[in-house]
């Protein structure tokens, strides 16, 4: 089964994690502070609050959907909500290992914030996206910097220091935008889009169709498709597809799961639909994929 937590709290207690969290919506830890037996080490889970981690060096591998981040140190990761994870702590590397994660809920960052991240600022939150970059050693020391800041308005202030944790982690979101890893768009992402795209990344398990998102945000779906098209060279429909498939190879690859219980969980009322249409975008059957 995968493993679904819902806010950070549930997080904390089901991991060990045995860190301090004085804020509600928030929480920053350094990977020396983690209790030694937390139980770091889990396969098929995703969260509901975004998670960024600075590892200076090696500790962890991890997979998110269907990108495989191996042992590395020198990165930095920005993981958007609801993405499918499996982690694995090599313990003979844990000891030594440094870095910080930082945990943080929907809305901790502001409205106009949130509703930016969906803009063409921030592709490493789209879920057809890789979350990672590889830092510099330049990159990597001004993060340290920040995070350690972080840190200490969080030990030292606690919810008085909010604002200033508020305003340094939308730096480390800045930051990102200009490590370059994906060209900057021409097109203006209008509020429109922004919606559908944030809608879609959060919804594509419980809405299927371009009809229902439509009528979500008001709107005709012939508009919704031609100006999802326009300004992100996919349609709302190709970009619903691409979703399911993402998931869909996190599942294989992550999860025991048979292709049926896979099938129903992406929404198909019939596994052989599931089974066709895994094969018209991948040239290969869920089955296949797996195996390889």
């Amino acid at each position: 089964m995968i493993k679904d937590y819902k806010n950070i709290d549930n997080y904390i207690r089901i991991t060990q994690l045995g860190v301090d969290k004085p804020l509600d919506d928030f929480l920053i830890y350094n990977y020396q502070d983690v209790n030694p037996d937390a139980l770091l080490t889990q396969n098929s889970y995703r969260h509901h609050f975004y998670e960024l981690t600075l590892e200076i060096n090696e500790g962890c591998s991890f997979q998110v959907d269907s990108f495989n981040l191996p042992l590395q140190g020198n990165r930095l990761s920005i993981i958007a909500p609801n993405r499918l994870q499996s982690n694995v702590a090599h313990r003979d590397l844990l000891q030594e290992s440094k870095g910080f994660s930082i945990f943080f809920e929907r809305d901790f960052l502001g409205i106009h914030f949130n509703e930016s991240m969906f803009k063409s600022d921030f592709h490493f939150l789209r879920p057809d996206f890789n979350p990672s970059f590889e830092l510099s050693d330049k990159q990597l020391k001004e993060l340290i910097n920040i995070f350690s800041i972080i840190n200490y308005e969080q030990k030292e202030y606690g919810s008085s220091g909010k604002e200033t944790i508020r305003n340094l982690t939308k730096v480390i979101f800045e930051k990102t935008k200009g490590l370059n890893k994906y060209p900057a768009k021409s097109i203006e992402i209008s509020p429109l889009v922004s919606k559908f795209l944030e809608l879609s990344y959060s919804s594509f398990l419980q809405l299927h169709t371009v009809k229902e998102y439509a009528l979500r945000l008001s709107v005709t779906p012939k508009h919704l498709t031609e100006i999802v098209k326009e300004q992100t060279g996919l349609t709302a429909l190709e970009t619903l597809r691409n979703l399911k498939l993402g998931y869909a190879k996190g599942l294989l690859k992550l999860t025991n799961l048979s292709v049926k219980q896979i099938a129903f969980e992406l929404g198909f009322d019939n596994p052989e639909y599931f089974n066709v249409f895994f094969k018209k975008l991948t040239g290969e059957t869920p089955n296949q994929f797996r195996q390889n």
